[in-house]
C-alpha cells in the first residue's frame, strides 16, 4: 500500500501529520514512508524555560519547547529538551530513563521494528522505545491542573509512534484519548472565540489517523466514518485544501479497496483529490502523480482500461521526471500498472516488456516484501499462458512459487494466487496429479491462513472436486462437494443459491456413477432451492435444473414423467425466448426422443421437423447439431415405416459428417449401419453391402477383427430375417 504522508513542511500548517494509508497501487505493492510524530502545543516563549516549583510544569514546559523546536526544524536542540525532560521526570529517582529500562530488560534491547523508525528523536529502530517513553513520561505526572491541549497532545503523539510499530489497536486507544480530550475543550470553550492558529492539534487530525487505525484494524465501516468526519472538518484555507485532497483521496480508496469501484463516489472522489493537490502543491508533483496512479486504479477495477492506461501513463512520467530516472520503486509501481493495463487490452508483447522491466527495477531494490515479485513473475507466467506457450508459463510459475517458499518457508495464503494459477495451467497441460497437488498446498495453506469457512478456502476445495471429478474419482469429488456442502450451509444457510449448485454438482457424480435413483433426488433438492430462491419460475437456471430431472428420469424409465417435465420445460424456455430459440429446440429435441421412447412417432416426428428447421436458420445447414437431428428424425420416420424419408435423412446427416471431417466415428459408423438396414429391408443387396462393409471398417479399426466388426455391423441380419422373409437368404 503506498503512503501519501506529508512531508513537506513549508506546504503544510506545522503540526498537521495524517496518514493517507489507502494512495492504492496493486495490493501487492507496498512502499514505507517515514511518519513525523509531532507533539502540537500552545505557544511558549523559550524564555519562559526554567525551572519552577512544580516538577510537572518543567516536564510539561521542556516538552512543549522540544516539540516547538522540532517544528522550526531544529532536531539536535530538539532533542536536547526531550532528554532533560526526562531528567527533570527522573530527579525523585522514581521514572527510568531509556537506556537504563533498556539495560535492565534487555528484550527490550533485541525488539526489532518493522520498519523506519519515525518518532520525533530520529530514525533508529533502537529509539521506538525511548521515543515512546519520552511521550509518555510527562502523562505519568498529569492531575487535574495540567493543561487539556498538552496531554491531548501527548496521547496523539504516543499513538503515531504505535501505529509505526504497528500497534494499530494500541494507537486507536490513544488517538481515542486524545480525541475525548479534545471535544471536552471544545464543550468547555463553547462560548468563547475559537483560535485561527494553525498550529494547534486539531480534530481533524485525530480523526484521520482514527480512520488509519480502524482500517489496519479491518473494521472499514469505523474507517469510513472517521475519514468522513476528517473531511467535514477541514478548514477553507491553503492547508485545508491539502488536508482535503488526503481525506477525499482516503475515502475513494476505502471504496477501491472494497470493490465498490463502480461507485460514482470513488472516480469523483479521486478527481476532487486531484483537483486540490494541483492548487496546494502543484503539478507535478508525487501526490499529484500517485492521485494520478489510484485514478487509474479505479478505472482499471472498472474495466475501463482505455481511461487506466492514460493515468497510468500520466504517474509514469511524472515520478520518473521528479525521481530522476526509472530505477525508483515508486517509479517500478507505474510501471506494473501499463504492463496489467496492456494485459487486459490485449496488447501481449507490450505487458511483457514492462512486467519484465519492473523486475529489472525491482531486483535492484532490497526490501522485506516480496509479494510484488511473486505478483510480477504470476502476471509474466499467465501472459505466456495466454500466447499458448505453456511450458515457459509452467517454468516462470516455478520460479514464483521457489521464490514463495524461500520468502515463506512453504505454502503460505499470500502464495495462493500464485498455487491457483499454477494448478490451473497443470489442469490444461493434462497434468492432473501435479494440479492437484498445488491445490491441495493451496487449500492447506489458506485454512490455515484464512479459516476453512473462508469462501477462497472453499473455491479451493472446488477446484479439487473437479479435478477428482475430471479424472473418474467419483468418490473422492463426491466427498469434497460434501464438505463444501457442509461449510456453505454453515456459512449462507441450506436455502441458497450456491447450495444449490453445490447439490447438482453431488448428483451429476450419482449420475456418472449410474446411482440414478440417488440423482434424481438431489436434482429435485437443487429445484426446490433454487424456486425458493428465485421469484422468476421461468429462469434459466430453473428450467435448466428441471430438464436435467427430466434427463435422469429417462434413465430411470420413467417416460411419462419426462415426457411432461420437458413440456413445462418446452412452455417456459418459448414464454421467454420466443419459439424460434436454440434453447427452445434442444429441448423440443429431448421431449421428441420421450416421444419415441412412448412409440409416439407423430408428436416425435412433429417437434424434430421444427428443431430442424430452427437449428438450421440459426447454425448453417453443415452444424453437427443439424446432423444430429437428421440422425433422430431418420430413426423417428423409420419406426413410421416411410423408408424414403427415413434414408433421406440418414444420408444428410452422413453427408454433414463427412464435409465437418468428424472425429466421432462412431456417429459415421451408426448412419452407415441404419442405411444399409434400410436396403436390406428392400432386399437392395449391392448398395446394404456398401454401407455394411464401410461401416464394418471402421468397427475394425476399434476392435481389430473384421469378421466380428461385419457381426456386430450386421446385428439386424437375424431379427430382419424373421420379419421379412425376402432377407433370409441375405442374413
Amino acid at each position: 500500500m503506498e503512503h501519501q504522508t506529508r512531508t513537506t513542511d513549508r506546504k503544510r500548517a506545522a503540526g498537521c501529520s495524517c496518514v493517507d494509508p489507502l494512495a492504492n497501487e496493486p495490493e501487492h505493492l507496498s512502499s514505507c514512508s517515514a511518519l513525523p510524530a509531532l507533539a502540537i502545543v500552545t505557544e511558549v516563549s523559550i524564555t519562559k524555560k526554567q525551572k519552577t516549583g512544580s516538577p510537572l510544569d518543567t516536564v510539561l514546559l521542556l516538552n512543549e519547547l522540544g516539540i516547538q523546536c522540532l517544528q522550526a526544524g531544529r532536531s539536535f536542540e530538539a532533542k536536547a529538551l526531550f532528554r532533560e525532560s526526562l531528567g527533570c521526570a527522573n530527579e525523585d529517582g522514581t521514572l527510568m530513563d531509556a537506556t537504563a529500562a533498556t539495560a535492565e530488560n534487555p528484550r527490550m534491547a533485541t525488539q526489532k521494528s518493522p520498519g523506519l523508525a519515525a518518532h520525533a528523536l530520529g530514525s533508529a529502530e533502537s529509539e521506538y522505545e525511548e521515543g515512546m517513553h519520552m511521550y509518555r513520561t510527562p502523562l505519568k505526572f498529569q492531575d487535574t491542573s495540567c493543561n487539556q491541549l498538552v496531554v491531548a497532545t501527548l496521547h496523539y503523539n504516543v499513538g503515531l509512534t504505535l501505529i509505526q510499530t504497528k500497534d494499530f489497536k494500541g494507537a486507536k486507544l490513544s488517538f481515542l484519548k486524545a480525541l475525548e480530550l479534545m471535544l471536552a475543550i471544545a464543550e468547555s470553550q463553547m462560548n468563547e472565540t475559537p483560535s485561527s492558529s494553525t498550529t494547534c492539534l486539531s480534530r481533524m487530525m485525530i480523526h484521520h489517523n482514527l480512520a488509519y487505525c480502524y482500517y489496519r484494524i479491518g473494521d472499514r465501516e469505523a474507517a469510513m466514518h472517521f475519514y468522513l468526519q476528517a473531511m467535514f472538518q477541514v478548514k477553507g484555507d491553503q492547508q485545508g485544501k491539502y488536508d482535503l485532497a488526503v481525506a477525499c483521496n482516503c475515502v475513494a480508496m476505502l471504496h477501491l479497496r472494497e470493490r465498490d469501484c463502480n461507485s460514482s463516489d470513488c472516480l469523483e472522489l479521486l478527481r476532487t483529490s486531484l483537483t486540490h493537490f494541483c492548487v496546494s502543491v502543484g503539478s507535478p508533483s508525487m501526490e499529484v502523480a500517485t492521485l494520478f496512479f489510484n485514478v487509474g486504479q479505479a478505472h482499471f477495477y472498472r474495466t475501463e482500461y482505455p481511461q487506466a492506461l492514460v493515468a497510468f501513463q500520466e504517474a509514469y512520467k511524472i515520478r520518473k521526471e521528479l525521481l530522476g530516472g526509472d530505477d525508483s520503486i515508486d517509479v517500478a509501481i507505474c510501471i506494473f500498472g501499463i504492463g496489467q493495463t496492456f494485459h487486459k487490452l490485449g496488447l501481449l508483447d507490450d505487458a511483457m516488456r514492462f512486467f519484465y522491466k519492473f523486475l529489472e527495477i525491482r531486483q535492484t531494490h532490497e526490501v522485506f516484501d516480496h509479494n510484488d515479485v511473486i505478483t510480477a513473475l504470476n502476471s509474466i507466467a499467465i501472459l505466456h499462458r495466454d500466447k499458448g506457450e505453456l511450458d515457459k508459463a509452467f517454468s516462470v510459475f516455478e520460479r514464483a512459487l521457489t521464490v514463495g517458499v524461500a520468502v515463506f518457508g512453504g505454502p503460505h495464503p499470500n502464495l495462493a494466487s500464485t498455487l491457483i494459477s499454477f494448478g490451473s495451467l497443470c489442469f490444461q497441460m493434462s497434468k492432473f496429479d501435479t494440479s492437484l497437488q498445488l491445490y491441495e498446498e493451496c487449500l492447506k495453506a489458506q485454512q490455515e491462513g484464512l479459516g476453512a469457512t473462508h469462501p477462497e478456502t472453499v473455491n479451493t476445495l472446488l477446484s479439487i472436486a473437479q479435478i477428482h471429478w475430471h479424472v473418474g474419482r467419483y468418490r473422492s469429488a463426491w466427498n469434497s462437494f460434501k464438505e463444501i456442502l457442509t461449510v456453505q450451509v454453515q456459512t449462507i444457510g441450506p436455502t441458497s443459491l450456491p447450495v444449490a449448485s453445490t447439490v447438482s454438482s453431488m448428483a451429476l457424480i450419482y449420475c456418472q456413477m449410474e446411482k440414478y435413483d440417488d440423482a434424481l433426488e438431489l436434482y429435485q433438492e437443487a429445484l426446490r432451492i433454487r424456486r425458493d430462491c428465485i421469484t422468476d419460475q421461468d429462469h434459466p437456471d430453473i428450467t435448466a435444473t428441471l430438464n436435467t430431472v427430466g434427463l435422469v428420469l429417462c434413465k430411470l424409465h420413467e417416460f411419462k414423467l419426462a415426457k411432461e417435465v420437458f413440456q413445462e420445460c418446452v412452455r417456459s424456455r418459448t414464454q421467454v425466448l420466443g419459439p424460434d430459440h436454440l434453447d427452445v429446440a434442444m429441448l423440443m429435441h429431448n421431449l421428441a426422443a420421450v416421444h419415441l421412447d412412448l412409440s409416439e412417432e407423430e408428436d416425435a416426428i412433429h417437434l424434430l421437423e421444427k428443431t430442424l428447421k430452427i437449428r438450421q436458420e440459426k447454425l448453417g445447414k453443415n452444424h453437427a447439431e443439424v446432423a444430429s437431428t437428421l440422425h433422430h428424425l431418420g430413426q423417428a420416420y423409420q419406426i413410421r415405416g416411410t423408408l424414403d424419408e427415413a434414408v433421406t435423412c440418414f444420408k444428410e446427416g452422413l453427408q454433414i459428417e463427412r464435409r465437418t471431417g468428424s472425429k466421432d466415428k462412431v456417429v459415421i459408423r451408426k448412419l452407415l449401419n441404419l442405411i444399409g438396414n434400410i436396403h436390406l429391408m428392400r432386399a437392395q443387396v449391392p448398395e446394404m453391402m456398401e454401407s455394411f462393409v464401410e461401416a464394418s471398417r471402421i468397427e475394425e479399426a476399434q476392435q481389430g477383427d473384421f469378421r466380428t466388426a461385419l457381426l456386430v455391423t450386421g446385428h439386424n441380419f437375424f431379427d430382419l430375417s424373421r420379419i421379412s422373409p425376402q432377407c433370409a437368404p441375405i442374413a
